[in-house]
């Protein structure tokens, strides 16, 4: 994936492009971070990726169904925005693609969405998990903007639900690289309907100088 802009100034414009390196050769190789509750029980996985040119930007759970005394995210849904470039800055634009990664029992209501602040994008996700029988109670998202400089700054939205629970924080990477989230990954319990195990996945990108 390659994105082409320019930042100009008195002495003209200098043109750079975003450019996708999954094998670290724009200064750091695309990374996995996951949480994984360890409990041995009966689990499927689901996948959702992200189109060509999009990030994720928000996040929707729903709670679990109101007779369960359990607190527990039973549905996770995802939501990912095309990007373009103003100015030096990836931006969002109107077109976003929302998916459902996994679908439990859950309470019939429209759930709850944390999304990034306006133009800045997901760059990590906290877990707010059970500390006993480890499962997945709420999520909080961490979201930065994104300028050909690097990563600029950081906000949080959530927890979702309000609820508590020990924490584990999902980031992306440090480096020298910009890297967008652009896979969730959840393992889910099919006879109770938790969260096992969360993983995200972080592409890197670099901006390029084209001369």
């Amino acid at each position: 994936m390659t994105l082409g802009f320019g930042v100009c100034a008195l002495g003209g414009c200098i043109e750079y492009q975003l450019i996708y390196h999954g094998d670290g050769a724009g200064g750091c190789p695309d990374a996995v971070q996951e949480w994984d509750s360890g409990e041995s029980v009966s689990t499927t996985t689901e996948r959702v990726s992200a189109p060509s040119g999009y990030a994720l930007t928000g996040v929707r759970v729903f709670r679990e169904p109101s007779a369960n005394l359990d607190n527990f995210v039973a549905r996770f849904d995802v939501e990912f925005t095309r990007y373009s470039e103003s100015s030096g800055l990836i931006r969002w634009t109107d077109d976003t693609v929302v998916e459902t990664v996994y679908n439990g029992e859950f309470r019939s209501d429209s759930g709850v969405w944390v999304r990034a602040e306006e133009d800045e994008w997901i760059t990590g996700l906290t877990a707010y998990v059970q500390n006993r029988d480890g499962y997945l109670k709420d999520v909080v998202v961490t979201s930065s903007r994104i300028l050909s400089t690097g990563v600029s700054g950081t906000s949080s939205e959530g927890p979702a639900l309000g609820l508590s629970g020990r924490i584990f924080r999902l980031g992306c990477g440090d480096c020298d690289s910009v890297q967008l989230i652009d896979e969730v990954e959840i393992e889910w319990d099919t006879r109770r309907g938790k969260t096992r195990r969360l993983e995200i996945h972080c592409g890197s990108y670099s901006y390029d100088r084209v001369d």
